[in-house]
């Protein structure tokens, strides 16, 4: 089957990047790939972080053609003109923000005049973007008007979808395992290497950004290291201003017992934090789906997450970790002591282990084959 790619892969980092490089190696055993990609991504002025880019060279990485401009519409019909050429039964789109989606309506407009047969497939990561963009919500029905069918990576999604188009063709397909990081290693190398000392360690892992709700984690420390001791480990790179944090760390009576990694975490040395971790900790006030979950579940380290958009689709409550409520210093406090208190790590980890096969890549795309043959 002949199959075109559009969004962000290598050399862009982040988490759709990787979610498109497990994809296409996928797809690409049994199909003809054309991977569509971004020439510029994000425009420099309103990106939070330090660079767009991967730091190291993976020059096997390098599948894409390299067109869309996010900002230069000349570039969008040049990348339709490209997938028309190449003609493809099946063009898959990468859904995340809202930024991108009048391109992408503008691309797919283009490519369904020239090619009428061609089906369409939206991937949604979510729906509505975390911080709203004005008109939004028109922008979206825009592009998702003339798509054919919709991937959601979370059963919350089919509620926000309806609320923009009538009667959408979807189907839920859980977000699968990120699998590219290795395997983990032992627990007390992992943390030699990390310099911890501590027989209990927390993970936070991902970029810090306002609805992830860290102040919430940090606020919970004093009330953890009451019962035990533990090494909490805050890991990615801030998103947001990172003094106001610095300085709740610094208010706590324990603040030598957090460490902060501000940066990016390259793939090469993800194994090592969760490979020390006990437990990952996400403390978000607000969500779709997380991918830091799947990177976990790869590793086998159950999770502490709120009630917030479909992370309890993924995270089942007292079997492969808790479910506590958003904004509670004091719920997260409780779940991180009940969780050492009555030692649930290596039930846990059987849980998640006995699961792990309902997020393969092979499950993911007989789905999104499944809904291509309801679509011809």
């Amino acid at each position: 089957m002949k199959i075109a790619l559009v969004g962000p892969f290598y050399p862009y980092r982040g988490g759709i990047s990787s979610f498109n490089r497990m994809l296409y190696r996928s797809l690409v055993k049994e199909n003809s790939l054309l991977v569509v990609n971004f020439s510029r991504l994000y425009p420099g002025i309103v990106f939070p972080g330090r660079t767009q880019y991967e730091e190291h060279i993976r020059s096997s990485e390098d599948i894409s053609i390299r067109l869309i401009d996010s900002i230069n519409p000349l570039t969008w019909y040049q990348a339709a003109k490209v997938i028309v050429d190449f003609d493809p039964e099946v063009l898959i789109f990468h859904h995340w923000h809202v930024f991108f989606a009048f391109q992408y309506g503008i691309i797919l407009r283009f490519v369904k005049k020239k090619r009428k047969s061609c089906k369409t497939i939206v991937i949604c990561h979510n729906i509505f973007p975390h911080e709203r963009m004005p008109f939004g919500n028109s922008i979206l029905k825009y592009f998702f008007r003339v798509s054919d069918g919709f991937i959601l990576l979370a059963g919350k999604l089919e509620k926000d979808l309806r609320n923009l188009i009538k009667e959408p063709l979807c189907r839920v397909s859980p977000h699968p395992l990120y699998s590219q990081f290795g395997s983990k290693i032992n627990k007390q190398k992992a943390r030699e290497r990390l310099g911890i000392k501590e027989k209990r360690v927390v993970l936070y892992f991902g970029l810090v950004r306002k609805y992830k709700g860290i102040e919430h984690l940090i606020k919970a420390v004093d009330k953890v290291l009451e019962k035990f001791d533990v090494r909490f480990l805050i890991v990615g790179e801030f998103y947001v201003k990172k003094k106001e944090y610095l300085e709740l760390v610094n208010s706590i009576r324990r603040f030598h017992k957090v460490t902060i990694v501000d940066r990016y975490i390259p793939d090469e040395e993800v194994s090592t934090y969760f490979s020390a971790a006990d437990v990952v900790v996400l403390p978000y006030v607000s969500a779709t789906q997380s991918g830091i979950v799947k990177i976990a579940y790869h590793f086998e380290v159950p999770c502490i997450v709120t009630n917030v958009g479909g992370l309890k689709e993924d995270v089942k409550d007292g079997e492969t970790g808790f479910v506590v409520e958003p904004g509670s210093e004091l719920s997260l406090a409780e779940a991180i002591v009940k969780y050492f208190k009555d030692d649930c790590e290596q039930r846990f980890r059987e849980n998640i282990k006995a699961t792990k096969s309902k997020y393969s890549w092979e499950r993911f795309v007989s789905d999104l084959m499944e809904l291509y043959r309801e679509l011809k």
